[in-house]
Order: structure tokens, then C-alpha cells, then sequence
């Protein structure tokens, strides 16, 4: 922005100049206060003099559009542009706000203008967000690396780069820009998100001086949830030549002596990025996790033949947080569970008599067992511990302790009658779900349009004033990871969220205290029994809960009637199509007479990765993240009741509630693209029957679940 104004109209008396000089700094001054009220009193002694001042007329513009008066904003830059073709600042501007109101073609042709007269980095970079508005591109691409060209250190740009090769399937270029971004820009939330999201599709084939540290970084970022790029993470790590050669001594099955996992023990207490990602989500690799079992068992007999091992109390700190996190999912030979109950016992002699209890052994214990299920576990409070064994303790007594409390507290919204209610509250009150260490939070909370828009999606009508302030219902919230990202995204809400399990909301009631949301109110209570607590709400969230209950239409006709009219719904379901691997593993597990228990959950997993050698469907299944907690592999596959659907019988439940269709949260960007190749009218965004066509051709697309958004009628 230009903030001197050395040229003028017409002619003006010297005692006129001062006064417009004066009263323009003092705008200036006003409008870097965003005090815009004097900002404008000030512009406005300038214009009673000289009218058609450009630095005055371009000052007030923006005062307009720092207010949303794009109109009045566009008209003013407008008028300077006309009375001074060749200022490339109000050029820019008036491209700007052709872009904030939707005018992208009107957009572009400005800043070509713009171009025509002066080149710059930051000009091809917003021609770049127009062509990439209007899906062109390649030609988006060229204007991106043509302002890198001129500014490599440009993070916007960059960004934009990254994002543009997203939408086309190019992910691996994409991480470089992405990772370019965050980097250069480290304070920008959103640019590590986008990495993080992009990094589930990336595996890296070379180490450069810094990538360890970046990915630290990635690692440390609150908004960043991990678990989907575990893989590319143990892709780096691959190029540390010490952990890559115990991965390899265990596949040749070399790993054979104490001094082995001595060693290896030490050596991974050393590896930082290591450490991080076993702290904060499962090892979703087969052959890491073999490797930690297998450490894991040799380090505990370590340990029972009087070894010491505080030397690698590093790794034993994050390997016992692992096997918290993941539910104690590893095997557990015979040798081992009598080892562990040899130890248990020592430990408990030792804190009687007051002694000195071994980091090492301390650990290797919580890598086995949950410290606050062992009796002696009160005794570890009140004691000063180093900070890998006081993470451990907090983790494993203080914090279930806390949930103890909440549990106790969490009131009851309905009555729970439902027999398969029961039985999915038995299931999670046993294996809350999910388990979670990082959840995925909005950098800042936006408005409901906003929030849909990053989607393309757009809301039917506009009274866009009616979703201020909602009040949203989570409705099946589990752990809390859902209700604390609406929390995080949704601007100025009131947030009810409601379980089955009093368990998983203790669970989320912690992590909520933890994080410091305040404005999310957590309800147990029965879907089925909503209808008659007298609340309603603007804004629905459901995601892969119908799908569990006994007749899913029930559930979401309860849910329709407690919605106002014209309020909005995010479901999530199973797709049939989608889901084919999953229907597999569940018929297998069927004919194997595998049960639901930890140990036969344990015992399938051993053979599903077995299979997973030549099967593609259970090649599929140990691709998902869930197989990797105890927890997860239940829900995924063991679940006690599941329902999938086709886009086609979603369409006839929608227009059975009265429902319409507004779009889907696509899994990844590229699907959009696809999609747009078969069927390019606008109106197949919201076309079900388009999607299933869609779907049939690209059977993978919903894998997960079908994430969509609906709205009531306003007649309804």
C-alpha cells in the first residue's frame, strides 16, 4: 500500500498541500491503528480539498474493504484507476477485490493488466489463485513457479504451488512445496496441516540435512494429528543407518543376545524423530511393530537376568507409552507373562521396604501392563521421577485417575433401552475409541459458510444470519477428537456432545480440560431417545455412528426431527462399495471363529498379516491405521453391528427425511478433479446418482466413509 502522497490533480495553494500532507499521515497513522472512523475523517479533509487524490481515494477504498463495503471499496480503486492507468498499486487493488467477491475472470484480466505493466512475484502468484480457481492448472502451476522464479523465498507461494499439485495427484512434488511453506513460515498453522495431510500419500526416497528436524517440527505442531503419515515418517527414518540396521538384523532374525537389544535399546534412545512418533500415535509399519515386540521381550528379559538398562530408558519411556496407546496390542508369550509377574513382585518388595525402585524396571513393566491397574501404583505418586518416567506415570495413573473422576460426574441426557445400544456401550466402555494422543484443531474458528466453502460446498438459501452462534450436537462424540474439532472450526458455538460410553467421555472430558475448550458440554445419552429432551439444533454432526445402530433410519429420523428447519447435518456412513476389504476380514474372521476378545483380536492380527503377503484385501487391512490399536482392529472389523450403503439408497433416505444433498468432504483433492472429467456441469457436485457412477468407476474413493452434508427444508 502506498502511504505518501506526492502527486496531485490539480494545482493547490502551499497552505492547501500542508493541510492534505498532514491530515493524509494522520489517516495513515489512524488506519495502521484500524481505527477506521478516524481514518476516514482524516481522508476526507484531504478529498474537500483535492477530490481526486489517488493516494487519499485509495486509502478510503481500503477502509471499505477492511469493512466487507466491497462495493463502495471497487467503485473508489475503480475511479483512481481510471484517473491513473499506470498506478500498479490501485491496479492490484482492484484485482483484489474482484477476487474476495467472487468476480475470478474479471479478477484475472486485472492482474494481467497488472503484469503488462510490472512484473512481480506476488501478482503471479494471485494470477496463479485465479487460474487455480477455475481449475486450470497447469497453467496456475507456470504462474506459481514464475513468482518463485523471481522470489524463492516466497511461503505464500510456495503454498499455493503445493496445494495447486495436490488437487491433480502430483503428492510427492507437492510435499516439497508444502514443506517449503511451513518452513519458511513456521507460525502458519495451516501449512503445517496441509504437509501433514499430503505426507499420508508420500514415502521419501532421500535425506537432506534438515528433514529430521522439519518433521520434529511437524511432530510438535497441536493442530497436527499424525497418525496418517506414520509410514512416510519410518520412510526418513529409514536413512538413519542405526536404526535401519536393527530393522534389518531383525528380519534376518540376528537379534539373539542381552548385549543385542542392549544396544539396540541404546541406539534408538538416541534417535529423537524415533521417540516422537511413539509417543504420539501407533507404529502403523508391520515389520516396526515386530521389531518393537521383539525388543520389548528382550529388554524384559534383560531386565529379569539383573542386566542394567537405564541406559535406554529413553526408548523404554516411549515404548511403554506406545503399548498404553495401542492397548497392549503386542502377543505376550507364556515366558513373558511369567517374567513380568517375577518382576511385579520384586517391585512391590522394593517400594515396601522403602528402596530405590529401577527406572528400567519401573518401565519395563508399564510396557507390559497399565501402571494404574497394579496395586502398588499409588505408591509411585508423591515422588520426584526424571522426566521420561514422570511422562509415563502421568500417563498411566494420574491421567486415568482424572478420568475416574469425570466418569463420575458426566450427567445423563436420556435413558439408554436399545438392546444393540447396550451392546455397542459394552463394546466401548471396555475399548474406548479412539484412542488419541493429538487431534486435528482449525488454526481459527470461521463461520459456518466459510467452513463449507473450503469444501465447494454452498448452502440453499441465504440466511446466512441464522447459523450465528449455533448450537451444535455432536451426536456420538467417542473420545472426543469430533467434538473438539467443531469446537476449534465453528465460530462463537455452543456445543452439546453426547456418547453411549460414560468411558469415552471421561476421556474426552479430560482431553477437552487439557486442551482448554470451555464451550463444549458433554452428555451421555441414547440417539434413539433425543427426540424427547426437548432441544434442538442448528448444526447436527453424526459421523460413523448410524451405520452401528440395529435400523440406522430410526436414529436419523430422531436426529431430523430435533434439527430445525433449514439447519444443516454432517453424516458420515459406511460405503458397500468402499468397504470390500473390510467385508472380507469380517468374513474371515466369521469362519475362523474368531471372537472379540484382546487375546483373539491379538491372534487374527497375526494371521491377517500373514495373509496380507498375497491377499489384497488384507493387504488393505493392515494399511489402515486403525488395525494398529486394540481399540481400532475392534471397531474396524470386530465390531458387534455394522451397516454399509450405496449413494443410491443414502439419496432415497435423504429424500425420505427430507434432506437435501449439499456435497461431500472429499477424502483427497484429487477425487474432485476426477470426478469434474465425467461429469463437468456444476450441478453433479450435488448429483448422488453422479457419485455413485463415480464411485463405481473408482471403487476406492470412499474407502473410509462417505463424509456429507445435508440440509433440512425449511418446510419440514
Amino acid at each position: 500500500m502506498r502511504l505518501d502522497s506526492d502527486k496531485f490533480a490539480r494545482p493547490l495553494s502551499r497552505q492547501a498541500k500542508r493541510v492534505i500532507s498532514r491530515e493524509y499521515d494522520r489517516a495513515v497513522h489512524h488506519f495502521r491503528k484500524l481505527n477506521y472512523s478516524k481514518t476516514k475523517a482524516s481522508v476526507n479533509k484531504v478529498l474537500d480539498l483535492d477530490p481526486d487524490n489517488a493516494a487519499a481515494n485509495t486509502l478510503l477504498a481500503r477502509v471499505a474493504f477492511a469493512t466487507n463495503d466491497f462495493d463502495t471499496a471497487g467503485n473508489l480503486i475503480s475511479k483512481v484507476v481510471i484517473n491513473n492507468p499506470n498506478d500498479v498499486d490501485a491496479q492490484k487493488f482492484l484485482g483484489d477485490i474482484f477476487l474476495k467477491i467472487g468476480l475470478v475472470e474479471r479478477a484475472e484480466n486485472q492482474f494481467r493488466q497488472v503484469l503488462a505493466l510490472s512484473e512481480d512475484a506476488a501478482t503471479y502468484k494471485v494470477l496463479g489463485d485465479c487460474l487455480k480457481a477455475t481449475a486450470r492448472f497447469s497453467e496456475a502451476e507456470k504462474n506459481y513457479r514464475k513468482a518463485l522464479s523471481i522470489c524463492p523465498e516466497f511461503p505464500e507461494a510456495h503454498f499455493s504451488l503445493g496445494t495447486s499439485l495436490l488437487e491433480i495427484g502430483h503428492y510427492g512434488e507437492a510435499s516439497v512445496y508444502l514443506r517449503n511453506a511451513a518452513t519458511l513460515q513456521p507460525e502458519q498453522g495451516v501449512y503445517w496441516s496441509c504437509w501433514a495431510n499430503c505426507l499420508s500419500r508420500v514415502a521419501f526416497v532421500e535425506k537432506d540435512d534438515f528433514l529430521y528436524d522439519d518433521l520434529l517440527n511437524l511432530l510438535k505442531q497441536r493442530t497436527v494429528s499424525p497418525g496418517s503419515f506414520v509410514r512416510s515418517i519410518f520412510s526418513a527414518l529409514n536413512f538413519d543407518n542405526e536404526f535401519s540396521g536393527v530393522l534389518e538384523a531383525n528380519k534376518l532374525d540376528k537379534l539373539k543376545c542381552h548385549s543385542d537389544f542392549l544396544k539396540a535399546g541404546n541406539s534408538f534412545s538416541q534417535i529423537p524423530l524415533l521417540l516422537q512418533i511413539m509417543v504420539l500415535c501407533p507404529i502403523t509399519v508391520p515389520e516396526v511393530e515386530n521389531l518393537l515386540q521383539v525388543l520389548r521381550k528382550g529388554l524384559l528379559g534383560n531386565v529379569i537376568n539383573k542386566i542394567n538398562c537405564l541406559s535406554c530408558v529413553k526408548f523404554l519411556s516411549a515404548l511403554a507409552q506406545l503399548c498404553f496407546n495401542n492397548e497392549y496390542l503386542f502377543e505376550e508369550t507364556p515366558e513373558e507373562t511369567a517374567f513380568l509377574e517375577s518382576l511385579n513382585k520384586n517391585i512391590a518388595v522394593i517400594i515396601e521396604q522403602n528402596n530405590i525402585l529401577p527406572h528400567d524396571w519401573l518401565l519395563m513393566v508399564a510396557a507390559y501392563r497399565p501402571l494404574h491397574t497394579i496395586s502398588w501404583a499409588d505408591q509411585l505418586l508423591g515422588t520426584e521421577w526424571p522426566d521420561v518416567v514422570e511422562e509415563v506415570i502421568n500417563q498411566q495413573v494420574i491421567e486415568p485417575l482424572k478420568e475416574r473422576s469425570f466418569r463420575n460426574s458426566v450427567p445423563a441426557l436420556t435413558s439408554i433401552k436399545d438392546s444393540v445400544s447396550k451392546a455397542v456401550l459394552q463394546q466401548y466402555e471396555e475399548n474406548p475409541y479412539p484412542i488419541w494422543m493429538r487431534v486435528d484443531l482449525s488454526d481459527c474458528s470461521q463461520p459456518i459458510e466459510d467452513i463449507l466453502n473450503g469444501h465447494n460446498i454452498f448452502l440453499k438459501g441465504d440466511n446466512i444470519e441464522f447459523f450465528r452462534k449455533p448450537e451444535v450436537l455432536i451426536a456420538g462424540c467417542g473420545t472426543g477428537k469430533q467434538s473438539l474439532n467443531a469446537a476449534s472450526k465453528y465460530l462463537d458455538a455452543r456445543i452439546m456432545a453426547l456418547d453411549l460410553s460414560r468411558a469415552s467421555l471421561a476421556y474426552a472430558m479430560r482431553k477437552s480440560q487439557e486442551l482448554g475448550y470451555e464451550n463444549i458440554e458433554y452428555v451421555q445419552g441414547d440417539i434413539l431417545e433425543l427426540a424427547d429432551v426437548g432441544q434442538s439444533f442448528k448444526i447436527i454432526e453424526c459421523t460413523g455412528v448410524l451405520h452401528h445402530m440395529k435400523n440406522p433410519l430410526d436414529g436419523w429420523r430422531v436426529l431430523q426431527k430435533i434439527l430445525y428447519p433449514g439447519g444443516l447435518m454432517r453424516i458420515a456412513l459406511y460405503s458397500e462399495i468402499g468397504r470390500k476389504s473390510i467385508k472380507k476380514a469380517r468374513a474371515y474372521i466369521s469362519e475362523n471363529g474368531f471372537k472379540n476378545s484382546a487375546n483373539d483380536i491379538r491372534r487374527c492380527r497375526k494371521e491377517i498379516i500373514k495373509l496380507a503377503q498375497k491377499n489384497y484385501h488384507m493387504k488393505y487391512i493392515i494399511d489402515t491405521v486403525d488395525f494398529y490399536s486394540l481399540s481400532g482392529c475392534r471397531d474396524m472389523i470386530f465390531h458387534t453391528q455394522e451397516h454399509r450403503y450405496t449413494l443410491l439408497e443414502i439419496e432415497k433416505a435423504l429424500n425420505t427425511l427430507d434432506l437435501s444433498f449439499l456435497g461431500f468432504e472429499l477424502p483427497s483433492p484429487d477425487i474432485a478433479q476426477r470426478f469434474h472429467k465425467l461429469f463437468p456441469e456444476e450441478q453433479a457436485l450435488r448429483s448422488l446418482d453422479c457419485w455413485h457412477n463415480f464411485e463405481l468407476k473408482n471403487p476406492e474413493s470412499f474407502k473410509g466413509m462417505y463424509v456429507f452434508w445435508a440440509q433440512k427444508n425449511l418446510t419440514s
